[in-house]
């Protein structure tokens, strides 16, 4: 089945996930968090962690289990270590928030160990790791999501863990960071919803169904039992998926459960923050490395890639041709922001810019 794809023009598109969640009750600050995180990630390669988003997170306002206008708490601090609460509140909005106390606290000590827990979907963790490098921090984040089980153990057959994202920044005074961020699934659960509205099979390898059986098909995910997400690299990416849990969990004291609300994804995150310039020659030596990493002969003859890399390639060519979305997950936005009272005309604008597949 081929699934007809709309090319969507990147601040028009960001305007109208503003207004919409204006509409349901974010002040402009979270509106504006929410829809620029969101549009980053699909420039950046990730759709399955951006617009694409939006009906599942209105949904949550409207059932009540995302808050409107929640503020970062801080809850304990003890020496270098502070915890906060979120609240159950957008994680694009609180999250930006801890980053930035973060900061803080690190420009004052030189580092600080973190937690942050009961926060709604944190989205592409990436942005909180180039956030902190921004401000030449260096970072290690380890997240959890309690919801509904999605991830099979090594060697399992049921679904006990979730996709548990971890992401390890590097900053570059002079050029842009190293950014390593991925799932410890084979893929993350947005992929399989993208492959499922792209009418598209996912990999082979990444998905099991509800009697352990390996395939192809997205829909097992969304099948009464559902099947479950394999982890990635066999024993290594499943050991690395527990260790996400463990740590996040102890400093949220939430897991995975079959009994969360369908739909509901909260995240528990720690992370480990320093300053680049706390070692001498720091930067020297990370310079010097990633130079002869760089030198490296290739198969393709391009040159060797750096975490971070793919994304910025991503947003280069994304901004030209406009943000690509199945033609149906762009139509369920099209009638939310209708029903609160967008014009027709200005939703048809956005996606005007790109050539419609």
């Amino acid at each position: 089945m081929t699934t007809r794809i709309v090319h969507l023009h990147p601040e028009r598109l960001t305007d109208v996930l503003r207004a919409l969640f204006t509409a349901h009750g974010s002040s402009d600050q979270e509106a504006d968090d929410i829809s620029q995180h969101l549009v980053e990630a699909d420039l950046a390669g990730h759709p399955s962690h951006g617009s694409g988003l939006t009906p599942n997170y209105v949904a949550g306002v409207m059932r009540g289990s995302i808050k409107v206008n929640r503020r970062a708490e801080r809850i304990a601090t003890k020496g270098s270590f502070l915890l906060f609460n979120g609240d159950g509140g957008f994680g694009q909005t609180v999250g930006l928030q801890v980053t930035d106390t973060v900061a803080d606290a690190v420009a004052k000590r030189g580092t600080a160990v973190f937690g942050l827990r009961n926060v709604h979907h944190l989205g592409r963790i990436g942005t909180y790791g180039e956030r902190l490098a921004a401000a030449s921090i260096i970072s290690a984040l380890f997240v959890n999501v309690a919801s509904r089980p999605m991830v099979a153990p090594f060697r399992g057959r049921t679904a006990r863990l979730g996709t548990n994202p971890v992401c390890i920044t590097i900053p570059r005074p002079a050029s842009a960071p190293v950014v390593l961020d991925f799932a410890t699934s084979t893929i993350a659960i947005g992929k399989v919803r993208v492959a499922m509205e792209s009418g598209k099979p996912v990999p082979a390898g990444t998905l099991i169904d509800s009697a352990g059986n390996q395939t192809t098909d997205p829909a097992v995910m969304y099948a009464d039992p559902p099947g479950a997400l394999t982890p990635m690299a066999g024993h290594k990416g499943a050991g690395l998926n527990i260790i996400c849990e463990l740590l996040a969990a102890c400093i949220g004291g939430a897991i995975m459960k079959e009994d969360h609300e369908q739909g509901v994804i909260l995240n528990n995150m720690v992370g480990m923050a320093f300053a680049l310039g706390t070692v001498s020659g720091a930067e020297a030596a990370l310079e010097e490395a990633i130079a002869y990493f760089r030198a490296s002969p290739t198969f393709d003859g391009e040159i060797a890639r750096l975490p971070g890399d793919v994304e910025r390639e991503s947003r280069a060519r994304l901004l030209k041709s406009g943000v690509p979305m199945p033609a149906a997950t762009w139509e369920k936005i099209v009638e939310l922001a209708f029903s609160a009272g967008l014009a027709r005309q200005k939703l048809n604008a956005v996606s005007n810019n790109g050539a419609n597949a």
